[in-house]
């Protein structure tokens, strides 16, 4: 069986409720967020918070939002991701004897 591609992953997104999508979102939005705040990607002078101990704590905050991203996303799309401590059933099928033949087949 062949690795999903973006069309694969767009096609589990858009099967998750419009609820579970928004929390993801809201998720993606507060991490770029934190991000901002956190200011690595601009100059010192450019950051918008001057304080470091406000920046170092936006960017503890952006790495739990990233943790939770995967956590919530993980969980959310098995048939990406797999059950939990299991492999998807994709990535099992690639394991199997004879696997490059089904692979090539699929």
């Amino acid at each position: 069986m062949r690795v999903p591609t973006l069309d694969d992953v767009r096609a589990a997104w858009m099967r998750l409720p419009a609820s579970q999508r928004d929390e993801i979102g809201l998720l993606a939005v507060d991490l770029a967020f934190q991000g901002y705040l956190y200011g690595d990607l601009v100059p010192e002078k450019d950051q918008v918070l001057p304080d470091q101990d406000a920046r170092d704590a936006a960017g503890d905050r952006e790495n739990d939002r990233l943790n939770e991203i995967h956590r919530t996303v993980t969980m959310a799309l098995p048939e990406l991701f797999g059950p939990e401590v299991e492999h998807p059933r994709w990535a099992m099928l690639s394991q199997e004897p004879g696997s490059m033949r089904k692979a090539e087949d699929a």
